[in-house]
């Protein structure tokens, strides 16, 4: 079941290879690092940034149909009587259960996938970034011609999660953990597009960012 559904998240995908947008950034990083501080960074920069968590959450409001699978395949209690999601509700589900975790992004990001190919394409003249913390699962590396992962020290991302939701450290170390495998890029990348930046409070991200879009600007 796992194989067919990641072959179902790549179908839409013409090829496995690396075929990258000269112009197109990826930013990715687990919850806490600090990704999104690096997009709003870059944001102010005046770089275009495409944030596919945000898209994502739109596609998945609007779609009703949608939403009727997701109370299906992932239980009832993701869907509230008013027909809005519950996040956290769905969180849990995909956080635990990994073929559950596949089949939510084969649905979501196969469209989020062809919206950055018309974002790069529509910023073709300039250095664009696209952020997600699925960079890899979703394909979207293929499009990267460099791919930034954020990353800070395991104690400082649970207690940034801790302070911004109700989440136990238990349950933030299990998140922390389900993730990892997304942010190896070693023999899927060239070893000189794959950007490590440090976001830990002893080591600010700002003046390596204003170094590393010099060149871009």
């Amino acid at each position: 079941m796992e194989k067919e559904l990641l072959k179902s998240l790549s179908n839409h995908q013409a090829s496995d290879a690396w075929t990258p947008r000269e112009n197109l950034v990826g930013i990715t990083g687990g919850i806490g690092a600090g990704k999104s501080v690096v997009a709003r960074v870059l944001r102010i920069l005046g770089f275009p940034v495409y944030d596919c968590d945000m898209e994502a959450k739109h596609l998945m409001d609007s779609d009703v149909s949608l939403k009727e699978e997701i109370a299906l395949r992932l239980g009832r209690g993701c869907v509230f009587a008013d027909g809005s999601l519950c996040r956290e509700a769905i969180a849990d589900v995909i956080f635990s259960d990994n073929e559950a975790r596949l089949w939510l992004n084969s649905r979501v990001h196969k469209a989020v996938y062809e919206e950055v190919e018309r974002f790069s394409e529509a910023n073709s003249e300039k250095t664009a970034f696209v952020e997600s913390a699925i960079l890899r699962t979703s394909g979207l590396w293929r499009l990267c011609s460099s791919v930034w992962v954020v990353t800070a020290p395991e104690d400082v991302r649970v207690k940034r999660v801790e302070e911004r939701s109700k989440l136990s450290p238990e349950k933030i170390r299990e998140r922390i953990e389900s993730q990892k495998s997304e942010f190896h890029f070693s023999g899927l990348l060239p070893e000189e597009a794959i950007v490590m930046i440090s976001n830990a409070p002893s080591d600010p991200v700002l003046d390596k960012l204003l170094n590393k879009t010099k060149s871009l600007l």
